[in-house]
């Protein structure tokens, strides 16, 4: 192996330079890492160590574990004004324990509807409301009926009257029948019951919720 004139070989020119690059001085000749040096003991400026990167790592664990736990998820139904919803949710103080199509009826007259979805589960309860002296009748969800028809009583079906027009609107949705023509967005049957207006504008029907 060629040596230079003080009798280093190049690999201990090498170290040296690796040395002096670290912030060490080098030792004359020797070749070897100054004395006092443990290895061991050194690490780069700004790279954590074992002991002091546990606590973040546990940190994250437990995150992680937290995020994933679903323990506490459960099916959850919150009252409504006409009915229930459910939805894979934590408990809360409020939830309902029934959510079916019997549990969101109120009268004899009324009928419940649930509508099972991708994300929510829904039961309603529909009615048919007539008025005995005009004989007009409407069936809707439980809270479309406005203050005029506080004086209409609550019936199975609305009667079949003749000379009257029964009108089913899709958008609101009821059915009304009245002496009345059906408007251009509405279509017309037969007669108006809950049944008429009791579907699912999305989802499928099902029986309970839960």
């Amino acid at each position: 192996m060629h040596r230079d004139h003080s009798g280093h070989s190049h690999l201990d020119s090498l170290w040296c330079l690796v040395v002096a690059l670290a912030g060490s001085a080098c030792g004359s000749g020797s070749g070897n890492k100054p004395q006092g040096e443990d290895s061991s003991t050194q690490s780069p400026v700004g790279q954590d160590t074992g002991a002091s990167a546990k606590p973040a790592d546990a940190t994250m664990a437990a995150d992680v574990a937290k995020a994933a736990d679903t323990s506490g998820i459960q099916l959850t139904c919150q009252q409504l004004l006409d009915g229930c919803s459910c939805t894979q949710a934590q408990p809360q103080v409020n939830n309902v324990a029934t959510c079916d199509t019997n549990s969101v009826v109120t009268g004899a007259d009324e009928q419940g509807l649930c509508c099972q979805g991708t994300v929510f589960c829904t039961c309603k309860a529909y009615v048919c409301k007539s008025d005995p002296s005009s004989q007009d009748c409407m069936c809707a969800n439980v809270i479309s009926f406005g203050l005029e028809y506080d004086s209409y009583t609550p019936v199975p079906t609305c009667p079949v009257v003749a000379g009257q027009h029964c009108c089913r609107d899709y958008t609101a949705p009821s059915c009304t029948c009245s002496s009345q023509a059906c408007l251009a967005s509405e279509g017309e049957v037969d007669s108006c019951a809950p049944a008429t207006v009791a579907k699912c504008d999305t989802g499928t029907s099902t029986p309970r919720c839960k």
